[in-house]
């Protein structure tokens, strides 16, 4: 399935192209139902038709192109297999809609009409797809300042030390950081505006949505809910959150005993975590719980101090029947957590929509982040995906990057973009292969320049 796009064309009869689409635009009968929600994107086409065939108004200058993949379902072994596709060509706009919406036929005289594109991607039999659902914007894929021109632009908007005349280190810091902004990639956003019927992305071993970040919402198989209340720098600032004690064990104990749901702590050691579960449980007091803490032969002290300096990250599970679970994760002892339908799990989920090792959840400490990755690692050190996935549920109004091997799912159908032929920083790139290899060579160049700028 093809499709070609065009903008509004220029006319002969002096009318500019915007008052030419608008008018034909304002016949159509879903502008007069919608017309907040097509103008909000302003992202549709007009095609003018001379009776069957089409008029050619003017020659794309450009021959890179999006194809959108789309499947009403994935198939029996829960893989992507394309149904349909679109070739969305690269126009001054950098950006195109998928909904339910079909396209309009108008008549503009004798027998010339105009098609009007209110989406590039048609999927009128989805059901839980909004007539406008998704915003693609694809003006990162065009080409961009060199990393070096692009900070050249920042230092001369920012001072230098007049006796040293040398940039400071906070401005150094400044410039490096900036260039992650450049990511050459597609952005999705979800504009429906429905409520109950989340818009997902499919989570990878390695993808830019695998940070996490507070409020992440991520579906774990079919149903259970993995939620992301909070990421505390310092396992301290937790229990600082729920106690206002200054010594540091009255703090933990008054927080442990003021929690409204139980906590179940990993990544500390056995011991001071089975300490804490005996004080949520109230099943024993204050004093029982510092000489506990107290006892040299166990230094549970001493441990439980190392680890109130660590990274830590406060989660939820969901599923619809069962109670909400917590689990904290401490990156103390271990930097990296499974989560699954196994017992030894330190998420463990009571559902058969998991698989017995579905998910990893991973502390970064070069970058102070926490990801989470769809499967875990075998015996044999071999990679092995989840049968059902992990799924981010996307945020309304907000843009997300994608990567080519990322599926987007609206209901049941599942949407997957592929840059073809795109030139980026002078380099042509021809298929997904090629842009990963791009982008992985750009981050190594952005690592290797923030090190090198900083050590100045």
């Amino acid at each position: 399935m093809m499709l070609q796009q065009s903008n509004h064309p220029k006319e002969s009869d002096g009318e500019t192209p915007f008052q030419k689409g608008e008018q034909i635009l304002k016949k159509t009968k879903a502008f007069q139902q919608r017309a907040n929600e097509i103008l909000s994107v302003n992202a549709y086409k007009i095609q003018f038709v001379k009776g069957k065939e089409q008029i050619p108004k003017f020659v794309n200058p450009f021959n890179q192109t999006i194809r959108v993949q789309v499947s009403s379902s994935l198939n029996k072994a829960q893989q992507f297999s394309p149904q349909s596709y679109y070739d969305i060509e690269q126009w001054g706009q950098n950006r195109f809609t998928i909904g339910q919406l079909e396209k309009e036929f108008v008549n503009v005289y004798d027998d010339v009409s105009a098609v009007v594109y209110f989406n590039s991607v048609e999927c009128p039999n989805e059901e839980m797809m909004s007539p406008i659902h998704l915003l693609v914007d694809y003006s990162n894929l065009s080409q961009i300042n060199s990393l070096q021109e692009h900070c050249n632009q920042l230092i001369h908007q920012m001072q230098f030390n007049p006796k040293t005349n040398m940039l400071s280190f906070k401005t150094k810091e400044l410039i490096a950081k900036s260039t992650y902004q450049n990511k050459q990639k597609i952005k999705v956003q979800d504009v429906s505006q429905m409520r109950g019927y989340a818009t997902c992305i499919e989570i990878t071993q390695t993808c830019e949505n695998q940070i996490l970040e507070d409020g992440n919402i991520f579906k774990v198989g079919l149903q259970p809910l993995l939620t992301v209340r909070k990421i505390y720098h310092k396992f301290q600032n937790f229990f600082e959150r729920y106690s206002s004690k200054n010594n540091i064990d009255d703090m933990i104990f008054e927080a442990l005993q003021s929690l409204q749901s139980k906590v179940q702590f990993s990544g500390i050691d056995e011991s001071v975590s089975e300490l804490f579960m005996h004080v949520q449980d109230r099943s024993i007091n204050k004093a029982e719980y510092l000489q506990r803490l107290e006892d040299e032969n166990l230094m549970m002290q001493s441990k439980l101090y190392t680890a109130l300096e660590k990274n830590c990250i406060l989660l939820q599970t969901q599923r619809d029947e069962n109670p909400i679970e917590h689990f904290l994760l401490v990156a103390d002892q271990k930097n990296t957590f499974l989560f699954g339908r196994m017992d030894f799990s330190d998420i463990a989920f009571q559902s058969t929509q998991v698989s017995r090792n579905h998910g990893t959840i991973q502390f970064m400490p070069a970058t102070n982040k926490w990801i989470i990755m769809d499967g875990q690692k075998s015996f044999e050190q071999k990679w092995k995906n989840s049968t059902f996935g992990v799924w981010l549920q996307m945020n309304p109004k907000t843009f997300y990057y994608i990567d080519p091997e990322q599926i987007i799912k609206v209901g049941s159908t599942c949407i997957n973009m592929i840059p073809n032929n795109v030139k980026m920083n002078d380099q042509d790139v021809d298929n997904s292969i090629q842009l990963k290899e791009f982008n992985n060579l750009r981050v190594k160049e952005i690592e290797d320049f923030t090190k090198t700028l900083l050590d100045l």
